[in-house]
């Protein structure tokens, strides 16, 4: 049976809706749709809330975790999902499958980080994930309010495409410049 993992995307954005679908036929997870949240000026409170909606819907559902993306993940190479998945540590808050910025300690555990475009958060952090301060960007908030463990080598990078948030093009290049990214060896 498919994983099925749950992306948040807008779908005005069909150039990332292929992108996405690219993605899941090459890594063979299912998918289920979460629409982008658009009803505030500022764009990471949007961001936020898609992914607390996702989060608040695992929490109603009694799931024990769940597994979010974002629509412009990029996985490193064919596999690189279930590397991601048959690495997951035992015990996590948030077990991330990259992070675009932040230390990562010898145990792959990072305190404080950057990046949610690809996690599995367990249901004994959704109520601190959820309480998390509204005026910061979700990621930036959840500083060291938990376990969190990242995929190293990094499983996943983010798309090069036009951001909603930072109403540019990210250059992926110095992001992950000197990180261990998954090869599929």
């Amino acid at each position: 049976m498919k994983q099925l993992v749950n992306i948040i995307h807008s779908t005005d954005r069909e150039d990332r809706y292929k992108l996405l679908v690219h993605e899941a036929n090459e890594q063979g997870y299912d998918f289920r749709l979460w629409e982008g949240v658009k009803s505030h000026d500022k764009p990471s409170v949007n961001i936020s809330k898609a992914h607390r909606m996702i989060v608040k819907f695992a929490k109603d559902t009694n799931l024990e975790e769940i597994i979010i993306l974002e629509d412009d993940i990029k996985w490193c190479c064919k596999g690189a999902f279930d590397y991601f998945i048959n690495n997951k540590p035992k015990l996590f808050d948030l077990y991330l499958a990259t992070i675009s910025w932040g230390r990562v300690l010898p145990d792959n555990m990072v305190l404080d980080f950057s990046g949610l475009m690809g996690y599995i958060i367990h249901n004994k952090y959704y109520n601190t994930f959820l309480s998390s301060d509204t005026k910061l960007d979700i990621d930036r908030a959840q500083a060291r309010r938990g376990q969190f463990y990242v995929c190293n080598p990094f499983a996943a990078i983010q798309y090069e495409t036009f951001s909603d948030n930072t109403k540019r093009i990210h250059l992926n290049d110095k992001l992950f410049k000197n990180r261990n990214l998954y090869n599929g060896q």
